[in-house]
């Protein structure tokens, strides 16, 4: 889906408004951020919040078969997953594709900088949900490709959800080009950079924007980033040039990680992150 745009192109949020309003069943009630290759909005279905996000066709020409069917296949294998919010609606039209999600009020991103700020049992708590759910996506043949705090939900007594699976993004990137990243990866318009090294590719050695698969290691270097976030209090671990240089062996995030209050729970953000 987002390698058919051509580079510099985003998605018209006109364009998006105009689609969604194709979409029978669902009303719009607001816009929800500002991704640069999806527009989300926030819809009632009847009276339940949802969120639609929507690819707009319009001067894009796209087979987005390949993508629907791989996000078809990992609801069919998330189906009965716990911590896990996959997606609910996948439809698509002359005008636009559309994928659905229930709404949640709050990202894990969102509580972080929410006082009072997390206990210490509550950020336990909160890892081992997200290991768990990582775990259970890899044991269903599923690969995130994008897990950051914002892309996990919670709920109002501390019940994590992992959403909003990359399957519909590049596995790599050229790493001379920032504004690729920021296109796929960089839609919360934060500095920080949780897409595992080995995704950035040397222009010399055919970097580009490419589809494949996926490893899981990718989401286990991504999974100890969001940990170390979780862990010191919303505190971003890398910023893209940072990781760039961490893949060169000329920066190390120990000095950061160091400031976990546990050994154990250092120990185990610095062995997913190596």
């Amino acid at each position: 889906m987002g390698n058919a745009l051509s580079p510099g192109q985003s998605v018209d949020s006109e364009d998006c408004e105009k689609c969604l309003k194709e979409l029978k069943n669902y009303e719009r009630v607001r816009p929800l951020g500002g991704g640069r290759l999806l527009r989300s909005f926030v819809c009632l279905a009847g009276r339940r919040p949802v969120v639609v996000k929507v690819f707009a066709k319009k001067g894009v020409s796209v087979d987005l078969k390949p993508a629907l069917t791989r996000l078809a296949v990992l609801r069919e294998a998330l189906k009965n997953a716990k911590n896990v919010a996959p997606l609910f609606l996948i439809t698509n039209n002359p005008l636009g594709c559309y994928l659905g999600r229930q709404y949640y009020a709050h990202s894990l991103y969102d509580r972080l900088l929410t006082l009072p700020h997390l206990t210490w049992e509550q950020k336990r708590f909160i890892s081992y949900q997200l290991v768990r759910a990582v775990n259970t996506c890899h044991r269903n043949g599923v690969v995130h490709g994008d897990i950051t705090c914002e892309n996990v939900m919670v709920t109002s007594w501390g019940w994590i959800l992992l959403t909003d699976f990359a399957t519909h993004k590049p596995t790599s990137l050229p790493k001379d080009n920032p504004a690729q990243y920021d296109r796929f990866f960089d839609t919360g318009e934060r500095t920080r950079c949780y897409v595992a090294p080995e995704r950035f590719l040397d222009s010399k050695g055919g970097g580009t924007l490419r589809e494949g698969v996926l490893h899981p290691s990718a989401d286990i270097f991504a999974l100890g980033c969001s940990l170390a976030e979780v862990f010191l209090d919303g505190s971003a671990v890398f910023t893209r040039e940072e990781l760039l240089d961490y893949r060169n062996n000329r920066y190390s995030p120990l000095s950061k990680i160091s400031k976990i209050q546990s050994a154990g729970a250092r120990n185990m953000v610095a062995s997913m992150i190596q």
